[in-house]
């Protein structure tokens, strides 16, 4: 699902003799692999050699299973291809981002997702325009979050037991989850995955009685990030139970339906 909290992405482009991409992150110059290689694709359309300044401004933790990097792709995608005047459609854009996803295995269907927002289920992969998505509808619903640490997408995904068990556990939930596509019913059958590969050990079960008796419509674990859903009128007191629980304080967001998009 794509929540409110989420990336902001600005840039700037002015013609160059070289063509060169530089990316800051919060305000600090970093080494964001994904989004410099969707920007060097992207800027291979554009006929001319530019200079591009992308600025990344992050309300949600990096690496601990939100899909940060493709969101921070897909939004300077979006954003190159305003700046340049390429005219691709969203699609075509965020595809480049898709394939610099890819190429680092950092992900393989953040992206399509993101650019669909709200709650969706991927029903065939592959990246935007390939890719098939059905959204869910939520309505007065909030998600609660909390990062545990770090977790790389290129570590499970390139661990052939670990990606065995996620393929097949999750295929089965996915079915499951067809059959009835409500919010607990993801909640319940995202816990049961989680256990089952592994995200979900026995310290962090003891946490879901707290979040459920707030209000939580269940507790999972994605990767390095505890979550739950609940009623917007219920979103304090299960936030409450994180900090009690975890000592943490959690991410508070809406789901956002309307997915990536240009807002200037």
């Amino acid at each position: 699902m794509s929540l409110e909290a989420g990336v902001t992405t600005f840039v700037e482009a002015s013609p160059s003799a070289e063509p060169r991409v530089r990316v800051w992150c919060n305000g600090r110059r970093v080494d964001f692999k994904v989004t410099r290689l969707t920007v060097e694709r992207l800027m291979k359309l554009a006929g001319a050699s530019f200079q591009v300044a992308v600025h990344h401004l992050f309300n949600v933790p990096i690496g601990s299973g939100l899909g940060s990097s493709g969101a921070g792709a897909l939004s300077a995608a979006l954003a190159v291809n305003e700046a340049l005047g390429l005219g691709l459609s969203r699609e075509e854009a965020a595809r480049e981002a898709h394939v610099a996803e890819v190429a680092f295995r950092t992900g393989l269907g953040d992206v399509v997702a993101q650019l669909a927002g709200g709650f969706e289920v991927r029903l065939k992969p592959g990246g935007p325009g390939l890719g098939l998505v059905r959204k869910i509808p939520v309505k007065g619903l909030a998600v609660i979050c909390a990062p545990l640490g770090v977790y790389e997408t290129r570590a499970m995904i390139t661990a052939p037991s670990l990606r065995e068990r996620i393929n097949k556990v999750g295929g089965w939930a996915l079915q499951r989850f067809l059959l009835n596509p409500t919010p607990p019913s993801f909640m319940e059958l995202s816990a049961r995955f989680a256990e089952e590969v592994g995200f979900l050990d026995g310290g962090l079960k003891g946490i879901a009685k707290a979040v459920v008796e707030a209000g939580g419509l269940g507790f999972s674990v994605k990767k390095k990030v505890a979550f739950t859903m609940a009623e917007e009128d219920e979103v304090e007191e299960v936030a409450e139970a994180f900090r009690r629980v975890l000592g943490v304080e959690p991410i508070r967001a809406r789901v956002d339906d309307e997915g990536a998009r240009v807002i200037s």
